[in-house]
């Protein structure tokens, strides 16, 4: 099982493509911060850089340049399919290498056409001038990408983002095994702190009853047995925690099965651990019993720093 943990992770990759050859090859250099790729090619220079940070659901921001605004429904097809929870954060920076500017070509029909709609607009208005070459050329679309050749520029683009976020989502599956490592160990703390609770049931209701006849004994009153017994009776069917212990129980078995069988249990593990908290607390109340309340800090602990963990996975 890979649980997915939604921590930062780092990757930086640079290649050189030939343009009718392309090759695609990631070697990983991984740290925390971060996930980054770096892509050269003849005629641009592409940078994916791709954040992976906690949150409860999924929630993607992809920022592109202004010419390749059409690929962001892709990408976000594929982030879905990959990842079900936390916020992806993706940007992409494009540029053009110094020594390739050259071979930067204009889209004449954007530029005939923006030319013209300047050209009716001073007719209208003799007020206003007309546009400047550098006016022209910061106009989205005039400058054309390079020709790649066999493959489009487009295309290199959403390949490498989908090769980032493999590398992305196997990095999260490390880590999430790791992450996993440590919720088994905190939850066989649990297992075995629920054996011991279970084996202090009656000890608890032995417990309540010599404390009720020390507290009868200490008025020196002569109580009517038959009412006494009654009211102790009724007195221990209040304090009566075995079906507590028995949910305690269960709810630490259900926590195992979904660790090690639910890849995308996070959600899950978190309402399970709730629920265990809310025993922990009804049991803490309901019996005044020494060891039976050591017992509750120790799960309270535990269970704390389990949920600081389920921060952490999908």
């Amino acid at each position: 099982m890979g649980i997915h943990p939604l921590s930062c992770v780092e990757f930086c990759v640079q290649e050189q493509l030939r343009i009718r050859k392309p090759q695609f090859h990631h070697p990983p250099v991984l740290q925390r911060t971060q996930y980054q790729i770096a892509l050269s090619v003849d005629v641009s220079l592409i940078v994916w850089e791709v954040k992976s940070l906690n949150h409860r659901a999924l929630d993607m921001n992809i920022q592109l340049p202004e010419m390749f605004r059409h690929i962001e429904s892709t990408c976000r097809k594929q982030i879905s399919a990959r990842i079900s929870r936390g916020r992806i954060d993706a940007y992409l920076k494009v540029s053009a290498l110094e020594d390739n500017l050259a071979l930067r070509q204009l889209d004449m029909n954007v530029v005939t056409s923006l030319l013209q709609l300047s050209q009716r607009l001073c007719e209208t208005n003799p007020q206003l001038s007309g546009m400047s070459v550098f006016d022209v050329l910061k106009w989205p679309g005039v400058i054309a990408p390079p020709d790649t050749g066999e493959i489009s520029l487009p295309e290199m683009i959403v390949a490498e983002f989908s090769s980032a976020l493999d590398d992305l989502v196997a990095d999260r599956r490390r880590e999430g095994d790791a992450i996993r490592e440590i919720l088994t160990e905190k939850v066989r703390h649990l297992d075995e702190i629920s054996k011991n609770v279970s084996q202090l049931t009656n000890q608890v209701q032995k417990a309540v009853e010599e404390n009720l006849r020390e507290k009868i004994h200490g008025l020196q009153v002569d109580a009517d047995p038959a009412r006494f017994e009654q009211e102790l009776a009724l007195i221990l069917a209040k304090a009566d925690v075995s079906e507590e212990i028995e949910r305690f129980v269960l709810h630490v078995e259900e926590f195992q099965r979904v660790l090690t069988q639910d890849e995308h249990g996070g959600k899950r593990l978190g309402f399970i651990a709730q629920e265990i908290g809310r025993e922990v607390n009804t049991l803490s109340s309901k019996t005044g019993y020494y060891p039976m309340n050591t017992l509750m800090v120790d799960a309270k602990v535990v269970i704390e720093q389990i949920r600081e963990q389920l921060h952490n996975i999908a």
